[in-house]
């Protein structure tokens, strides 16, 4: 009898502790939700850095070189501000290098004299660059997140300079030639047409732009890797610096790795 109430006693009080158990649960469910839902609602800072592949859009502005991207890079931090369930804005501030590279080749033939032109152009530009993005988030798995983001950006031309390699040569009748060649260097922003000596002039490049980015990105734990595109919406060509007419505006592909705290 004595036996029987022991085991009596010992099933109530596994009875109980299972009810207890399942009486805590959802309430241990609650506090991890809460905890999650503070953790999407909290400002987060990150860095970002990486690879431009840049170049200037022309419509016949370098005509008739033919244009090239120009490798870069860019370094910023950005920071999320939750809106509502998996949107974010995300404003930023950057330094990123853009450009372009041109090259050109011809040969002119007047008669029995040809002329042989060769230039090479390198336009290095640094621009303080301000992004105003949305972004949207999607999880994939456990630690793994879809990130796509949009918006506008603004951007100020803080210095660059460009550098351009040339060749001449006059072939005429008899095989005599006539050769020069040379570099000339001049800041990227700005123009000055009554300055005497070519690198004072400026290579006729407005320091203000403006354009849109669009990209998307994988976030894994706290680390980001990412794709974006940049299309520069203003003409940059100064005004007297270039044929009438002719526009200039940038674009740029970028690669970026970055870390959220």
């Amino acid at each position: 009898m004595k036996q029987k109430r022991t085991c009596a006693a010992a099933l109530a009080a596994l009875l109980l502790a299972t009810l207890g158990l399942q009486a805590q649960t959802p309430a241990a469910e609650v506090v991890a939700h809460e905890i999650e839902a503070q953790e999407e609602r909290r400002v987060r800072i990150g860095v970002r850095a990486g690879l431009n592949m840049a170049r200037l859009a022309d419509d016949k502005a370098f005509a008739p070189a033919e244009g090239k991207n120009q490798a870069g890079w860019h370094v910023g931090a950005v920071v999320d501000v939750p809106l509502r369930a998996g949107f974010y804005l995300q404003p930023g501030l950057y330094l990123s290098a853009k450009g372009a590279k041109t090259e050109l080749e011809e040969t002119e033939v007047y008669g029995s004299q040809q002329n042989l032109r060769y230039e090479e152009r390198d336009v290095d530009m640094l621009f303080m660059e301000v992004p105003l993005l949305v972004s949207y988030r999607h999880t994939l798995s456990d630690g793994l997140q879809l990130q796509l983001q949009t918006g506008p950006y603004l951007a100020y031309g803080l210095g660059g300079k460009t550098s351009t390699e040339w060749e001449r040569m006059e072939i005429v009748t008899g095989g005599f030639s006539f050769r020069s060649s040379g570099t000339t260097e001049t800041d990227t922003f700005g123009h000055d047409a009554e300055a005497q000596d070519p690198k004072d002039r400026g290579a006729g490049i407005k320091r203000f732009d403006m354009g849109w980015n669009l990209g998307a990105g994988l976030a894994f734990a706290r680390f980001y890797v990412g794709l974006a595109y940049e299309w520069g919406f203003l003409n940059l060509c100064e005004a007297g610096a270039w044929d009438e007419g002719a526009s200039l505006r940038t674009r740029n592909l970028r690669i970026s790795v970055g870390y959220n705290f």
